[in-house]
């Protein structure tokens, strides 16, 4: 069963809960949460159902709307009214003074986080840190408030929306908040609204799944999204044939969207490699080359082993055109430090191909022929290890290596 259900958390479930739950109802063991709700708190809380898991980390990382309750007048050891009441104090806010310190924190700020939070410092748990009545040092983390607003104010109690980004913690928000108007505040209540594409109008609670699982499969997989549903927000780019699109974040933490041509820069790096290991020399064309591939992928980094060689095998060669030293020796280094841990045979060997053609390395180069001629056998080898072969054959070539 793969795909995302979109469950309302309801009061008294941990996040956890919610997961060991649904993995008795689906019964999946792949399975995973986006984003951790306090007990208290209630609403939108995607699940991840098997290969579904693996866009976890993307659901995380997305913009997050709650409906948020201040309690003025008093702070708790925990920032809501779970926590142990440490000091209480009269309020003494107007409504002016109100929305002026909240438009305040629209935008950028510097979060504390809280002690009672799942964040690790030297490996333990704040949480379980407070727990024991221990206090250490947090470093403040940047978040960003995009938007917030007051609802309503009924005596003590100020009822506000929140929309933030990744990692802001409400208690803490609220918190904040009413020491910036000079009083004492705690969090009373918390609904997540929207957690990226999905909102609490189209989200079920656990006993609906339950009730969807007794009638039997159909309904309980018409409950689920399907995966694709996460990308939902990002532009569709349609890939032309031959082609692969490389989809990443560049050094200012942006989406960067562009083709990494599959055969074009390629062919024309290995083709400048043929006049670095000449008396002829690099050619203008070549650097240009070899610019234009730093220009569109030197700033690009990858989780996937796979891509990363894919991304290496460029950049090497083209820092080895342009005489670019220092960067080809700290590449080089991690693609030395990466190649143990490669295990798809094709990556290991464009990687091998790319060094003994940069190095001229008679280990990189029997390496290389070790992975590559078998696939000489092959009846008919796929299209990326042709290219290899004669690559590689290339190379022998032209650094005047014996032909095999």
């Amino acid at each position: 069963m793969d795909g995302i259900i979109n469950v309302y958390k309801e009061a008294g479930f941990t996040s956890h809960d919610v997961v060991a739950k649904l993995r008795g109802i689906c019964r999946q063991k792949k399975i995973g949460h986006t984003g951790t709700l306090d007990p208290q708190a209630t609403g939108v809380l995607p699940v991840c159902l098997g290969s579904a898991t693996r866009a976890c980390e993307m659901l995380t990382d997305r913009t997050k709307e709650y409906v948020a309750e201040l309690l003025l007048g008093q702070i708790t050891d925990t920032q809501d009214t779970t926590g142990t009441v440490l000091e209480e104090r009269e309020v003494a806010v107007d409504e002016a003074q109100v929305r002026e310190v909240i438009e305040s924190f629209v935008g950028g700020y510097d979060q504390i986080p809280p002690m009672y939070s799942a964040l690790k410092v030297n490996g333990q748990k704040l949480c379980d840190l407070a727990r024991k009545g221990r206090q250490v040092e947090r470093q403040p983390r940047p978040v960003t408030i995009h938007e917030l607003t007051l609802l309503s104010r009924e005596g003590d109690t100020l009822r506000l929306r929140v929309r933030c980004s990744k990692g802001t913690y409400i208690r803490t928000l609220l918190e904040d908040i009413a020491a910036a108007m000079g009083q004492k505040g705690t969090m009373s209540a918390l609904r997540r609204t929207t957690a990226g594409v999905y909102t609490e109008a189209d989200a079920h609670t656990l006993e609906e799944i339950l009730a969807a699982k007794e009638q039997g499969t159909a309904a309980l997989e018409a409950l689920m999204l399907p995966v694709e549903s996460v990308f939902t927000p990002l532009p569709l780019l349609m890939v032309e044939p031959g082609q692969y699109e490389v989809i990443a974040l560049n050094t200012e933490n942006r989406h960067v969207y562009t083709r990494l041509n599959a055969d074009r820069l390629p062919a024309q790096l290995h083709e400048a490699m043929s006049r670095l290991h000449t008396p002829e020399g690099i050619r203008e064309e070549d650097r240009q080359t070899a610019r234009e591939v730093l220009r569109q992928y030197g700033n690009l980094r990858f989780e996937s082993d796979v891509m990363r060689c894919k991304l290496y095998a460029l950049q090497l060669p083209a820092y080895a055109i342009l005489g670019q030293h220092e960067a080809f020796e700290q590449l080089l280094g991690t693609i030395r430090n990466l190649l143990p841990l490669i295990r798809a045979e094709q990556s290991q060997a464009l990687l091998l191909v790319a060094l003994y053609g940069c190095t001229n390395s008679c280990i990189y180069r029997e390496q290389a022929h070790r992975l590559v001629d078998p696939w000489r056998s092959e009846p008919n080898p796929k299209k990326n290890k042709r290219q290899l072969i004669a690559r590689l054959d290339d190379l022998d070539r032209w650094l005047g290596h014996d032909a095999r």
